[in-house]
């Protein structure tokens, strides 16, 4: 953002253009010196704190805190005076004229979506290997009934009793793992949207705008995608990145 700021001669008050856009008379500022000329110097800012002061001409004269200055680096009130007759800017007109927008960091919000993101795929990777795992089930039952079966016909002599136990228990195996793999599944089924809705709920909580007067939230915008907007769409807050 850069705010060129001068005396506009038919009131008598500053005016100021943003970024090269429409002139504004700033109101209250009534009875400047002729000391002040039309671009008498410019305020160049990222975050509407700090910014580089420029005198825009060497016939004018501006003062930081009664030190004569070409190009300075200021903080919002610094005592800033125009003019031989040293005429002090007054920011508070500056600022609620709206020539200073609201600033907000959102630079810490890249790293709430990329945490986001990456929960989301480790969750989904963890929801894929037990839904591989439910697919072997019934691979696993039927190798249990193959075997029960075999083995009493490869192993010879062993008494029908005998078989008729390795039949038994490998039968008993099977089903055991039938019903174990069915319960973790079921319970699978249901853990992991849980997890996902727990998830984005917690992330649109913090995925929000940094002005605490807005708050509004973004939603799934990739932080890329958000921090290109330069604003937010609400509230017009500019965008730290």
């Amino acid at each position: 953002m850069k705010i060129v700021i001068g005396r506009d001669p038919a009131s008598g008050c500053l005016k100021a253009s943003v970024d090269g856009g429409r002139l504004q008379v700033v109101k209250g500022t009534q009875g400047l010196s002729p000391m002040v000329s039309k671009d008498h110097l410019s305020l160049e800012s990222e975050d509407g704190t700090h910014f580089i002061l420029t005198n825009l001409n060497a016939s004018n004269v501006t003062y930081v805190r009664d030190v004569p200055v070409v190009r300075y680096h200021v903080l919002f009130g610094d005592n800033i005076y125009m003019g031989t007759d040293r005429q002090q800017l007054d920011w508070g007109a500056i600022k609620k004229a709206g020539l200073i927008p609201q600033y907000v960091d959102i630079r810490p919000l890249k790293y709430v979506w990329e945490e986001y993101q990456n929960r989301q795929r480790e969750i989904n990777i963890e929801r894929n290997k037990a839904q591989q795992k439910a697919r072997l089930l019934p691979a696993f039952t039927m190798t249990g009934g193959v075997l029960g079966a075999v083995l009493p016909l490869v192993i010879p002599g062993l008494p029908d009793t005998t078989k008729g136990i390795i039949v038994a228990v490998f039968m008993l195996l099977g089903i055991i793992a039938t019903i174990y793999f069915f319960i973790t599944g079921n319970k699978d089924a249901e853990k992991y949207p849980i997890m996902l809705d727990q998830l984005k709920r917690e992330f649109m909580a913090r995925y929000v705008c940094p002005n605490p007067d807005c708050r509004t939230p973004f939603g799934n915008i990739d932080y890329a995608m958000l921090a290109a907007r330069h604003n937010c769409q609400n509230c017009k807050s500019r965008f730290i990145t």
